[in-house]
């Protein structure tokens, strides 16, 4: 019983809390109309901004971490 609850607490599943963050990329709209080149990632990210388990990296904080990686190469 030991080893079999030791096993299911070290693989648990962790859920999200309200510090996790993610970033929402752009997407590549193949669809060739240009109602969709920026409305699909705009759409997704008032959704998720609407969770309460979920932060979105702003953009300004994306650039600012893709110019501190371009200077420590």
């Amino acid at each position: 019983m030991v080893v079999i609850g030791g096993f299911i607490y070290k693989h648990r599943v962790q859920a999200f809390t309200e510090k996790d963050t993610i970033v929402l990329a752009d997407f590549a709209n193949t669809t060739g109309d240009a109602v969709f080149d920026d409305s699909l990632r705009q759409g997704l990210a008032v959704d998720l901004a609407q969770s309460p388990f979920l932060n979105i990296l702003s953009e300004q904080k994306v650039r600012q971490a893709l110019r501190l990686m371009a200077l420590a190469q």
